[in-house]
């Protein structure tokens, strides 16, 4: 929860970024748009939020092109609409939500191989969740060519780089003997997700790879790893390459 510094904090950014949003500066808009789609110093409203979305869409913010994308894939404060949500973010160069657009056949044509071309660009261009989603299509046999090392290249990349969700399937790639790495390395990219992940169901599921690796250790193995594990988290780096 936010103290009450924070609360204060958040209300005269937002008096600001009202007051300069209506004078015409066009920097404002997706700021002003941003608080009150959280709530932050201003009251929660979906349809403000969509009114300063559109504003900053408008007049050329990728960022509000893909909100507000984003509020018409939701249908919220706005007609559910796949094919204006899609329409929007390719205004944007949005390349993950094209690629998710096309992979699931929503606004569009399902496409895996369309999805993939997207993923790509987004990830060639540093993107680590088109990355992310780039190795899903290869390791879930979506993608031609259905290619273990290439999903192996980019959850390593995303991995390395402290995506929690790259380092679980990391760890089921390792698992699954689909990759290189062995039980070690399995469980430490295991508990680095698990410790970070903040979903639930995810973080479960990055506990139970911990504990299928942990069955292929020694006790001495598990320990070592765990006090490596811990030192990541506790210093906010990555394992070495």
């Amino acid at each position: 929860p936010l103290s009450r510094d924070d609360r204060r904090d958040d209300v005269e950014a937002a008096k600001w970024f009202l007051l300069a949003a209506n004078q015409g500066h066009q920097n404002a808009y997706v700021q002003l748009g941003h608080r009150y789609h959280r709530g932050l110093g201003l009251e929660q409203s979906d349809e403000a939020a969509a009114y300063w979305f559109y504003q900053g869409a408008t007049h050329g913010d990728t960022l509000g092109m893909i909100a507000l994308g984003g509020l018409y894939a939701a249908g919220r404060a706005v007609p559910q609409n796949w094919k204006i949500a899609v329409s929007w973010w390719r205004k944007a160069n949005h390349h993950r939500f094209i690629g998710d657009a096309y992979a699931c056949g929503l606004g569009v044509a399902r496409n895996n191989e369309r999805a993939v071309r997207e993923y790509q660009k987004g990830a060639d261009g540093g993107d680590m969740s088109s990355a992310i989603q780039l190795g899903h299509m290869h390791a879930g046999k979506c993608a031609s060519p259905s290619d273990d090392e290439l999903a192996y290249t980019w959850y390593d990349k995303a991995a390395h780089q402290g995506y929690p969700e790259a380092q679980l399937a990391l760890a089921s790639l390792v698992l699954q003997e689909r990759a290189e790495g062995g039980p070690i390395s399995a469980y430490m990219w295991a508990r680095l997700a698990e410790l970070r992940l903040p979903s639930v169901e995810l973080r479960t599921l990055a506990a139970k790879g911990a504990s299928e690796a942990a069955r292929r250790l020694s006790p001495p193995q598990i320990a070592n790893t765990d006090v490596l594990v811990k030192n990541m988290i506790e210093t906010g780096s990555e394992p070495m390459k």
